[in-house]
């Protein structure tokens, strides 16, 4: 589920913490 962080940050920041979020 890294990648899947790293394609958030890419796009900026704010899909970050919903895929953070997912991972909890």
């Amino acid at each position: 589920m890294t990648e899947k962080i790293v394609i958030g940050v890419d796009v900026g920041g704010t899909f970050t913490d919903i895929l953070a979020f997912e991972e909890k």
